[in-house]
């Protein structure tokens, strides 16, 4: 669970953060343990920025491509109760 941010629409690169987009680890004082990049596992609507919501997914820990998140949530799916 967190506020979504869309890093790149074109990309459909989305990634979930602890914080707001004012205060995430982009633009605020949130580290990298903050966000989770969203590898979706199909389709999915456009997100709006600092939507709060829920995702389930496999969690994969990134310890070697700097230009990757540190935690990757793939096959990403909005978690709807």
């Amino acid at each position: 669970s967190g506020y979504v941010i869309p890093v790149d629409y074109d990309d459909n690169f989305y990634v979930v953060s602890r914080y707001p987009y004012a205060n995430c680890y982009f633009c605020g004082g949130g580290g990298p343990e903050s966000v989770a990049d969203l590898r979706f596992k199909s389709t999915h609507r456009q997100y709006k920025t600092d939507e709060r919501l829920t995702f389930k997914g496999k969690l994969k820990l990134n310890s070697d491509d700097i230009y990757q998140m540190n935690y990757i949530l793939v096959d990403a799916a909005e978690y709807l109760p």
